[in-house]
C-alpha cells in the first residue's frame, strides 16, 4: 500500500469540501465521547468528524491518550458516542442497543488484535468459524467449509486443527485475519496489528492486509508505530480528541468488495453452545467434576432413599401376600379400670365362645380359626432349641396361606382330637436336625412328646422382622392344655371368601362379637378387627414417611451443590473475562454469552445427576441384596432426579451466567 501525498496544509475533512460518493462505511458528524460527569468529566472526542469511503485503506495514528482508541471503539461499534453522530455500514451505532451494535459488529466489521485475541484450546478452524456462530443461518458443514477457505486464502490450509498454542505470531494473526473475514464484511478494523510481531512477520501481515485491499475490502488500522502508518495510502492523526492530520482521500480507490449489505437481527446457532461449553469443561476437568461432586452425592441420596423407600413397601407386599390378601385378625381389645387405660389386648380376652359366635354369624368367611401361642423349648435328641408353638383349628394353614414343603398337613380328626402331632418351620428342623428330615420323628416339646408329621415351606421374615420359619404348629387343645395352660386364646384367624368381601366380613365379626360379648349402644368395642390391608397400609405410610424425610435430608446435597456451581461458575467468568470480549467483539450478544455460561452449568449438573442415577442405583441394589428387597428404581424418581438436577444447573448457574452476559466488551478486552 504506497503512500499518498497529504492533502494541502493537512486540512480536515471537516472543511473539505463535500464529496458526491456512495454511502461511506464510517461516517462521524462532530462526535463527541464523554467519559464520568462533572468535574471528574474526560472528553476523549471533541467535534470529530470523519469519512471514510468503501474501499479505501486507513491508518489512524495518536500518541496515548489522544483519544484514538476512542475513536477505534465507535468505529467498532463497541462504544456509543456522547454526542454527534457516528454511522457504521450506513447505521446510526448511538441509535443501537447492545444487541443491534453486537449484529452490525458480526455482519460488517471485521477485528484483528494486537494480541490476536483467540480462544485458546480451540483449533484454528473453530476460531475461524465462530462469528457464523453468532451470525446464525449457517449449517455447521457450511461454517466448516467457509472457514476452510479463509484458512488456505491465508495460507493456513495445513494448519486447520493446530490450537494457538501450536501456532507462531504471524499465524495465529492470519487466524485472526481469517476470523475477520469469514463473514464478508464491509470493514476489516485492524487494532495495532503488528504490535507483538517481529519485524519479518509485521511486513508479512501488512503484505496480506495490502492485497485484501487491492481486492476491495475497506480496512482501518490503528497504530502507533510510524512505518506501519506509511503503508497506507491514508493517514489520520489524532491529537487531544481531535483530528490534526488528515491525508485525504486519494482518487484511485480500489473497487469496493460486495459486504454484507444491511444488519439483520442475528439468529444465532445456540446448539453450538454444547460443543464450546463441553470443550470448557474438560479443559478443567477436576474442577468441574469436583463441582459436580454435590449434584452426585444429593442426587444418589434422592433416588436411592426413594428406591430402598419404593423396594421396602414391595416387600412388604410380597410378605402381606404370604399371610394371605383376605386375613382378617381380631384380637383383645385394650382394657382399664378407675380411668387408667390398659394398651392393646389389655380387655377382656377372646375365648372359645367368641370364635363359635363368629363362626356361626360371619357367611362372608371361608374359613376362621382360633390361635393360641405360649414360648416352649423343643428338644430332638441332643439338639435343643427355643421357640414358639401355635395351636390351630381347622382352616389355619388356608387362612395363613401356610404351604406344606414335606410330609402333610394334620388331618383335621387329629385336630378335633387333640392328637400330639406336629408341623415343624424350617428354622425349627435346620436347629433340632441339621436340615435333615424329620419326618416321622418325635421330639419334646415343653416335655410333651410329639410326632413330627410335616415341615412348612419357607415363609422368610415378617414386616416386623420376626421369622415366620421358626415355629412348631400343633393342634389348639394340646397348646392349651398340655403347653400354655390358658382356657382362652390370643386370636381369631379369618379369610373372607373374596378379597372385594373383606370389609363385609370385617363388618360382621364386630356385630357378631358386640352381641356375643353384650355390649351396648355406643359402648367401644374391647376387641380390635384389623386385615392385612390396614397394617400394610400403616407400615408403607411409615416407610413412606422415613423415605421422603431422608430424600429431602438428601435434597440438601442439592442445594450446597448448586452453590458450588454458582461460585466456580463465577470464578470461571473472572478467568475467562477475555474470552467473553472476544465473543462479543466478534459479534455475541449478552444472550449468546449468558446462554453459552447456562449450557455449562446445566451440563455439569446434568452429568452430575446422571452420576448420581448410577450411583443411586447402586445403593437401592446394595440393600436390596442385604435385605432380600425387590429393586426400587422407577423411571419416574430418575426422571425427578435428573430434572431437580438440571433446575438446579439453571437456577445456581443463571446469576453468573447473566455476570457474563453483562460485561462490557471494551473492559473484557482488556482484562488481564
Amino acid at each position: 500500500m504506497s503512500a499518498a501525498p497529504e492533502g494541502p496544509g493537512g486540512a480536515s475533512p471537516a472543511t473539505a469540501p463535500p464529496r458526491d460518493r456512495a454511502e461511506p462505511v464510517v461516517e462521524l458528524i462532530d462526535a463527541t465521547k464523554v467519559y464520568g460527569h462533572g468535574d471528574a468529566a474526560v472528553h476523549a472526542l471533541r467535534g470529530v468528524t470523519l469519512r471514510i469511503e468503501r474501499g479505501e485503506a486507513v491508518a489512524i495514528t495518536g500518541a496515548s491518550g489522544s483519544g484514538k482508541s476512542t475513536l477505534m471503539n465507535l468505529i467498532g461499534c463497541l462504544d456509543r458516542p456522547t454526542g454527534g453522530v457516528c454511522r457504521v455500514g450506513g447505521q446510526d451505532v448511538g441509535a443501537l442497543d447492545a444487541d443491534g451494535r453486537a449484529a452490525l459488529r458480526n455482519q460488517t466489521i471485521g477485528f484483528v488484535f494486537q494480541g490476536f485475541h483467540l480462544l485458546a484450546r480451540t483449533t484454528a478452524q473453530e476460531n475461524v468459524e465462530l462469528p457464523l456462530v453468532y451470525q446464525g443461518g449457517v449449517s455447521a458443514k457450511v461454517r466448516r467449509a467457509r472457514a476452510r477457505a479463509q484458512l488456505e486464502r491465508v495460507g493456513l490450509g495445513e494448519r486447520l486443527d493446530h490450537v494457538p498454542s501450536e501456532l507462531s505470531g504471524g499465524q495465529q494473526q492470519r487466524v485472526a485475519i481469517a476470523r475477520a473475514l469469514v463473514t464478508a464484511p464491509a470493514l476489516i478494523l485492524a487494532d495495532e496489528p503488528t504490535g507483538n510481531l517481529d519485524s519479518r512477520t509485521t511486513h508479512e501481515v501488512l503484505d496480506l492486509l495490502e492485497d485484501l485491499h487491492r481486492h476491495g475490502i475497506t480496512i482501518v488500522c490503528v497504530t502507533h508505530e510510524p512505518d506501519v502508518a506509511a503503508r497506507f495510502p491514508r493517514r489520520i492523526e489524532v491529537k487531544d480528541g481531535q483530528i490534526a492530520v488528515d491525508t485525504g482521500t486519494p482518487a484511485d480507490l480500489a473497487p469496493p468488495a460486495a459486504g454484507a449489505g444491511p444488519t439483520s437481527p442475528p439468529r444465532p446457532d445456540h446448539l453450538a453452545a454444547f460443543p464450546v461449553a463441553l470443550r470448557a469443561i474438560r479443559r478443567h476437568l477436576l474442577r468441574s467434576a469436583l463441582t459436580a461432586l454435590g449434584i452426585v452425592i444429593g442426587v444418589a441420596a434422592v433416588v436411592g432413599m426413594l428406591a430402598i423407600g419404593r423396594g421396602a413397601r414391595a416387600a412388604l407386599q410380597q410378605q402381606v401376600a404370604t399371610l394371605g390378601t383376605n386375613l382378617v385378625t381380631v384380637r383383645a381389645g385394650s382394657g382399664g379400670r378407675g380411668g387408667v387405660r390398659g394398651g392393646s389386648g389389655s380387655g377382656n380376652p377372646l375365648t372359645l365362645d367368641d370364635f363359635q359366635a363368629v363362626q356361626r354369624a360371619c357367611p362372608s368367611l371361608a374359613h376362621v380359626s382360633p390361635q393360641v401361642r405360649a414360648s416352649v423349648q423343643a428338644i430332638a435328641g441332643n439338639a435343643n432349641w427355643a421357640t414358639s408353638v401355635e395351636g390351630y383349628t381347622d382352616g389355619y394353614l388356608e387362612i395363613r396361606n401356610i404351604a406344606v414343603a414335606s410330609g402333610g398337613p394334620i388331618d383335621p380328626v387329629q385336630l378335633r382330637q387333640g392328637a400330639k402331632v406336629c408341623l415343624l418351620g424350617p428354622t425349627v428342623v435346620r436347629e433340632l436336625f441339621g436340615g435333615g428330615d424329620p419326618v416321622g420323628a418325635t421330639i419334646r416339646v415343653s416335655r410333651v412328646p410329639m410326632l413330627v408329621v410335616g415341615v412348612l415351606a419357607a415363609r422368610g421374615e415378617s414386616s416386623w422382622g420376626q421369622d415366620q420359619d421358626d415355629v412348631i404348629l400343633a393342634p389348639l387343645t394340646v397348646v392349651q392344655r398340655r403347653l400354655s395352660g390358658k382356657t382362652t386364646i390370643d386370636a381369631l384367624y379369618g379369610s373372607a371368601l373374596t378379597e372385594d368381601l373383606v370389609d363385609q366380613a370385617v363388618t360382621e365379626i364386630q356385630e357378631a362379637l358386640r352381641a356375643h360379648r353384650r355390649l351396648g349402644r355406643g359402648a367401644p368395642d374391647d376387641f380390635d378387627v384389623r386385615t392385612q390391608a390396614q397394617m400394610a397400609q400403616f407400615a408403607g405410610g411409615m416407610l413412606q414417611t422415613m423415605s421422603l424425610l431422608l430424600a429431602a435430608i438428601a435434597g440438601v446435597s442439592l442445594v450446597v451443590g448448586g452453590i458450588g456451581i454458582m461460585n466456580i461458575m463465577l470464578v470461571s467468568v473472572t478467568e475467562r473475562t477475555r474470552e467473553i470480549g472476544i465473543r462479543l467483539a466478534i459479534g455475541a450478544r449478552g444472550r449468546d454469552v449468558l446462554v453459552q455460561f447456562l449450557v455449562e452449568a446445566v451440563l455439569i449438573s446434568v452429568g452430575g445427576g446422571l452420576l448420581g442415577v448410577g450411583l443411586g442405583v447402586a445403593i437401592d441394589r446394595g440393600v436390596g441384596l442385604a435385605a432380600g428387597w425387590p429393586s426400587g428404581i422407577g423411571a419416574d424418581s430418575v426422571a425427578l432426579a435428573v430434572g431437580f438436577s438440571s433446575l438446579v444447573g439453571v437456577f445456581f448457574g443463571l446469576y453468573p451466567a447473566r455476570v457474563a452476559a453483562r460485561l462490557d466488551p471494551i473492559v473484557a478486552l482488556r482484562h488481564e
